[in-house]
């Protein structure tokens, strides 16, 4: 005879906290015709650094997500950033980004994420890992946030609606 047990732990969200890295938590947000995807850049001590928001012309949710980790490991590159720690959400995009992916690749996302894969292997050293959607709530609310106010490039923090930065945003 089984026993059902009620799921009580915890759940946690690590991110390194070792100076020297950063950590880019990515999200989009699907539109009918298009998609906006936000990377927040926070250092080892949870400053947000950047946000960073692109209009992506799709709507598959995984090509979305994926593509926007592409486009945050291009935006570290480019701004120099050696030691990143990327999450998403989207466990199909991370297993298809990761360097272990050999098989069982995701056809429509295999593009974006050998692009994820080259700009990544040019930084000093990268992790890449699920975030719980608990925990990805900047990212989420910041995709909102630009999708609702067509933004793109790295966003003025001081014209954000402060509840962004909160967990208890409604959408």
């Amino acid at each position: 005879m089984s026993k059902w047990r009620m799921r009580t732990e915890v759940r946690v969200n690590k991110r390194i906290t070792e100076a020297g890295w950063w950590n880019c938590c990515t999200d989009v947000s699907i539109q009918s015709n298009q998609a906006f995807g936000v990377a927040v850049f926070q250092d080892h001590m949870d400053r947000i650094e950047a946000i960073y928001a692109e209009r992506i012309s799709a709507t598959n949710p995984t090509l979305v997500e994926a593509t926007m980790l592409a486009l945050a490991a291009e935006f570290a590159r480019e701004n120099h950033m050696e030691k990143v720690a990327f999450y998403c959400d989207n466990e199909v995009a991370i297993l298809n980004c990761s360097a272990n992916c050999i098989t069982n690749r995701d056809i429509d996302i295999s593009g974006v994420a050998d692009r994820f894969k080259h700009s990544s292997q040019s930084l000093q050293d990268f992790k890449l890992g699920k975030i719980d959607r608990k925990f990805n709530y900047m990212a989420h609310n910041s995709a909102k946030w630009a999708a609702m106010n067509g933004a793109t490039g790295v966003l003025d923090l001081g014209t954000m609606d402060e509840n962004i930065f909160s967990d208890f945003m409604e959408w």
